[in-house]
């Protein structure tokens, strides 16, 4: 074998294996921005995991008619929930709604803070209800006339919403 073919063959084979090292490891993870975000996507969600648990017919429950999980919509949106066979006056209930935060367990105080609104005791929808743009989970909790977060299964419910647009409010 000449000086010349066994360079040749050398050089052949170090691209070889420069190009299986290279196909063979995992992706790159995308560089992490400044603000924690990737450049692959937003953040993930404040509430780790949605809470979709099935409660018997005749067990207390609130329920989100408005929006619906994973819808797409235009804010300010009309947010409605209902509730099932509660024991106590709905007069004496509250419905808070936790903004890409976690749920608070039950029996604990909610806290007023900026990533929490609390529809007014009694109240079950929002005419005017506004998110900025981008993806948000909610947590809806049902909690009594001192705040405090209901027991049972039902009374937190967990939905993703999207906000694709906002209105623009006219201040003639």
């Amino acid at each position: 074998m000449t000086l010349r073919r066994t360079f040749n063959l050398a050089i052949g084979l170090g691209m070889l294996v420069a190009l299986l090292i290279g196909c063979g490891g995992p992706a790159p993870l995308p560089p992490i921005q400044p603000n924690g975000s990737t450049s692959n996507g937003p953040l993930p969600l404040a509430t780790a995991e949605k809470i979709t648990v099935e409660v018997g017919p005749d067990e207390p429950q609130i329920i989100i008619l408005e929006p619906e999980d994973t819808d797409v919509m235009r804010s300010p949106f009309y947010l409605r929930v209902g509730v099932a066979n509660f024991k106590i006056p709905l007069s004496s209930v509250s419905i808070h709604i936790a903004i890409d935060a976690q749920c608070i367990p039950a029996g604990s105080p909610i806290p007023e803070d900026a990533q929490r609104v609390s529809l007014p005791t009694g109240t079950l929808e929002d005419s005017r209800f506004e998110l900025p743009l981008g993806q948000h989970r909610l947590c809806v909790q049902a909690a009594n006339k001192d705040n405090i977060a209901l027991e049972g299964a039902g009374m937190t419910r967990v939905i993703d919403v999207t906000i694709d647009s906002v209105r623009q409010q006219n201040n003639d």
